[in-house]
């Protein structure tokens, strides 16, 4: 099982790319502290517990996020145990890496490589790869890797973008592609022939979500294995839920997906929990990628798309931007 808590809506990254909205709203610790009592017992019998700590930018709200993990050594299979956190890492240092250090933490720092000054200008410009390899160096038991995403603009660059993370670390680096800002058709050619230039180059294993084959069948989020608990409390599945409802609250009847209240009566809430998952699938019958019908589509059983991320554009769940379906083409192609 997954929990995440929605911490903010706060975020000093300014990245041009996403797609959330940003306000001062922010998780009371004493409703973490609830969340964490009222919920966690229910979760214990759970194969794996997995607490993920999201935002806006997460560490704005460290003193939360240290309320929470001390609240967690009473869970008795600590093997179990996961916690996790993506961070544009511009709140990381040693005091709060210590702090941590004793949870089975994985932290992923999300950072641009050599376009970071243009896609997240928030960022001080201190903050080099450099400098966290240094900084996490002194935290082995930390199991830290990079994100990194590529907006159309900077297609060109990509290759060259994944030959400098493999001279800058060894470490895992999660290579995405920007689907909310829209792709011109110059930006879509530019993908594939970058594809060839990293296979040429032998840097498609430091790339694998490009290339590796996927396993059948479309991803389609109905939560299955995700709780979320937003700043107001509320209970959710996936967090993608939260941020589009908060973007656009008409997009499909949203409300469906907020289940609960982490202050609702005792057994409410052990019912909702046991019955769990809640949230309604979408059936990728109904898909649309542009004008087509996705069930119409030759690739319709490998493509890979999560229903809620379209909608951030279209408005729509299930509705996908024409551009989506170009890029999982595109990605088909150059797959093993």
């Amino acid at each position: 099982m997954i929990l995440t808590f929605l911490l903010t809506e706060d975020c000093d990254g300014g990245c041009t790319y996403c797609p959330q909205i940003r306000s001062d709203r922010r998780m009371p610790r004493e409703l973490a502290r609830r969340a964490v009592n009222r919920l966690i017992p229910l979760l214990e019998t759970a194969e794996e517990l997995n607490i993920n700590f999201y935002g806006g930018e997460p560490l704005l709200e460290k003193k939360t996020i240290l309320e929470i993990t001390n609240r967690l050594p009473f869970i008795t299979d600590k093997d179990r145990l996961h916690l996790a956190m993506t961070t544009n890492g511009s709140g990381l240092d040693r005091e709060f890496l210590e702090q941590i250090e004793e949870f089975p933490f994985h932290l992923i720092v999300s950072h641009d490589g050599l376009w970071q000054n243009e896609t997240r200008p928030g960022i001080p410009d201190r903050m080099t790869l450099d400098y966290y390899e240094t900084l996490l160096a002194d935290y082995p038991e930390i199991e830290a890797e990079y994100n990194c995403i590529c907006p159309p603009g900077q297609v060109t660059r990509l290759t060259d973008n994944i030959r400098f993370f493999r001279e800058k670390t060894r470490r895992t680096v999660h290579f995405g592609l920007d689907s909310i800002s829209p792709w011109e058709e110059q930006n879509l050619i530019s993908l594939e022939a970058e594809l060839d230039r990293i296979r040429a180059a032998g840097l498609d294993n430091a790339c694998p979500d490009f290339f590796d084959a996927l396993e059948p069948g479309q991803f389609c989020c109905s939560s299955r294995n995700r709780i979320s608990i937003d700043p107001d409390g509320y209970i959710w599945g996936c967090h993608e839920y939260y941020d589009l409802f908060r973007r656009n609250p008409q997009a499909g009847r949203l409300e469906r997906h907020r289940t609960g209240h982490i202050d609702m009566p005792e057994t409410e809430l052990r019912e909702l929990i046991a019955a769990w998952p809640v949230c309604e699938a979408h059936e990728q019958s109904q898909w649309m990628a542009g004008n087509e019908a996705c069930l119409l589509c030759d690739q319709f059983l490998v493509c890979r798309q999560c229903p809620v991320n379209g909608a951030y554009t279209t408005g729509f769940i299930g509705r996908l931007p024409h551009w989506i379906c170009r890029i999982q083409r595109i990605l088909a192609r150059h797959r093993k």
